[in-house]
């Protein structure tokens, strides 16, 4: 089977995190599309204009746009791991045109599964489930959305009324943005050497792509603060020492040569060749790799978010 990175690649999606689902997989396919297409008409008063729609555009109603079409394809990414064999990657396709600009935009949201069942898979405390509801639980712990803000609003409502559970925006903690620069360090490392043939032959946007980290400072008088590490010096260094204390000497070198503490400062975001994550939240993970990067906040996210 085919890796399908290119549907989620070089796209700035939204991070959202996403409690267990009661009855998601007993529900049919098409009654899915059928609510969610009721939630986006109904709040954002759209006439359903999509095939094979039964929806009943009230005679005489003023609507502000049209929705053209929402689709539910399964996925597969090689890197990702599901709980269940059955239970793969899904990609939600939205498409609306608004009378206002005239403009057909189209959205995505894909949903990632868990790599194991969670321990405790339950919503969060106040949340109302059935009694014993647990066993017809599916675990989608992360989502990426690229869509505007009203169509984010929507997928949040659709979910927590439709499931029993929260969808909400996930911020990247510092460390998390710091085991990206373990992933990406692993990553050069199982790369070819700069000798070998087969290194010239791998895309720049793999062997020429710096690690780069943006830190805000939190004092508007001070400006913010944009380091850069070359590949080639980031593996000298893994030359020199152990790479796991690859961080630490960062941080050790940054603070002796400039009397900066990185630690003190406000993590805004890293870019390497692996992807580009911000503290907010949003996320663009390259095409040139696998997921890698969406693996380990998926495996971060149903830790994080089913065992607290």
């Amino acid at each position: 089977m085919e890796d399908e990175i290119a549907e989620v690649a070089n796209k700035s999606l939204w991070l959202y995190k996403l409690g267990p689902l009661y009855q998601f997989h007993e529900e049919p396919l098409a009654q899915k599309i059928a609510t969610l297409k009721s939630q986006l008409c109904s709040k954002l008063e759209l006439k359903d204009v999509s095939a094979g729609s039964r929806s009943q555009n009230r005679k005489g109603k003023t609507f502000k746009g049209e929705l053209l079409d929402v689709r539910i394809d399964p996925l597969y990414f090689k890197d990702v791991t599901s709980y269940d064999r059955d239970v793969r990657p899904l990609k939600f396709t939205i498409e609306i045109v608004k009378y206002r600009d005239n403009r057909q935009a189209k959205h995505f949201m894909f949903m990632i599964p868990a790599p194991r069942v969670p321990e405790n898979g339950q919503a969060e405390r106040g949340d109302v489930l059935p009694n014993n509801g647990n066993e017809h639980m599916a675990y989608y712990p992360l989502v990426f959305i690229k869509g505007s803000l009203t169509i984010r609003l929507e997928i949040e409502q659709w979910f927590e009324k439709k499931y029993f559970t929260y969808c909400r925006r996930m911020l990247i903690p510092p460390n998390t943005m710091i085991e990206m620069v373990d992933i990406w360090i692993d990553s050069l490392l199982d790369l070819p050497s700069e000798e070998d043939e087969s290194y010239h032959e791998l895309p720049k946007e793999i062997t020429a792509v710096p690690l780069r980290l943006e830190y805000k400072t939190g004092d508007k008088s001070v400006s913010d603060i944009d380091i850069t590490v070359s590949q080639r010096d980031a593996l000298a260094v893994c030359k020199a020492i152990n790479k796991k204390y690859f961080w630490d000497a960062f941080e050790k070198h940054v603070y002796t040569t400039t009397g900066i503490r990185t630690s003190s400062l406000i993590f805004e975001r890293i870019t390497n060749s692996l992807a580009t994550i911000r503290r907010d939240g949003t996320i663009k993970v390259s095409r040139e790799h696998r997921l890698e990067a969406v693996h380990h906040h998926e495996t971060y996210s149903s830790d994080t978010i089913f065992n607290r």
